[in-house]
């Protein structure tokens, strides 16, 4: 069982990694420059590179503990292909979405940066990441963070989406640039499930 917990306690220790990286770096660039040291030399770029260490190292070890702990169970309802499993995985991968989209939609005018530097290629590892311990029904850890940060939009926005030229039209326009988003974490998420369905036809 440690052959098959291994890879996951890696998996755990990368989400949680991520989530702590984005977390430490608004919750502690927020704590820095808004309460702390608002006109220190702190506030800013060390406040940042400090929160997002902390947070990555905090992160990896919780996500490494809980998939030590749990790690054997996980393993085994993730290899069931039922629709409770498909449900929980694409409301986990589509909170995870959302959580990062949240996140970093505060930044101003650096937020487009920060999403297409840090988000998506955290979203393509992490759906990765998922698809190899997942194989089948890939789509789905592709797909999943990329329409919840659509829903989020959505609901958060969507009234000042369809109040400009386009009007309606333009909700069809940004479902098409999160559909679009998707695309590079299908991807990443595929060869991640070819991957794993060749190492095991290979111990087989």
């Amino acid at each position: 069982m440690s052959d098959v917990t291994r890879p996951f306690k890696f998996a755990g220790a990368l989400v949680g990694a991520t989530l702590g990286v984005q977390a430490g770096t608004y919750g502690v660039g927020a704590l820095a420059c808004g309460v702390l040291w608002p006109e220190s030399n702190l506030c800013g770029l060390p406040a940042v590179f400090t929160g997002s260490a902390l947070g990555g190292a905090a992160g990896a070890a919780a996500g490494w503990l809980i998939a030590h702990r749990w790690g054997s169970n996980l393993v085994a309802f993730s290899r069931q292909d039922t629709w409770i499993r498909n449900g929980l995985l694409f409301a986990f991968l589509a909170f995870v979405g959302i959580w990062q989209l949240a996140t970093f939609e505060g930044t101003g005018q650096s937020f487009r940066l920060w999403y297409w530097l840090l988000t998506m290629p955290c979203l393509c590892v992490m759906s990765a990441a998922f698809a190899y311990h997942v194989p089948r029904h890939v789509w789905l850890c592709g797909v999943a963070p990329l329409l919840g940060q659509w829903l989020w939009v959505l609901v958060g926005e969507g009234a000042q989406i369809g109040a400009g030229n386009l009007g309606p039209f333009a909700h069809v326009v940004v479902f098409g640039q999160y559909a679009l988003s998707a695309i590079p974490c299908v991807i990443a998420a595929e060869i991640a499930a070819y991957w794993s369905r060749s190492r095991s036809q290979r111990v087989a």
